[in-house]
């Protein structure tokens, strides 16, 4: 759990209220939900910092189609590269088990989403 956005930062970028899996539990200890949708695609996206884990189901409104699957269990550090109305997108950093490059995932959910996953020596 090196870096994550706050509780508020992630409301912010997505819009929505979590849904927390213990109400009781600070956001950095628990298992945070977020469910939101933009012009064509619903997103749900599971947050566990103390866990180092990030899960995002991404679907196609119109087909209910699954997009997007993805499921991390080593995410060092997640940053909001974008935060505005019509522009919203996270970069995630995955540096355990890796000896000599970082692993990073750009999700760019508005205006189109959008993933691109690279290996960056490090």
């Amino acid at each position: 759990m090196e870096s994550y956005p706050s509780e508020l930062d992630l409301i912010s970028l997505f819009e929505c209220m979590p849904i927390k899996k213990d109400e009781k539990e600070l956001f950095e200890y628990d298992e945070t939900t977020f469910l939101f949708r933009t012009e064509n695609n619903a997103f749900e996206v599971m947050i566990s910092p103390f866990y180092n884990r990030f899960s995002l189901i991404a679907k196609n409104i119109l087909g209910d189609e699954v997009i997007g699957y993805y499921n991390f269990h080593t995410v060092s550090k997640i940053e909001v590269i974008l935060d505005r109305k019509n522009d919203s997108s996270l970069r995630l950093f995955m540096e355990y088990d890796r000896s000599e490059f970082i692993t990073l995932v750009e999700l760019t959910f508005k205006p189109e989403f959008k993933v691109i996953m690279k290996d960056v020596y490090s």
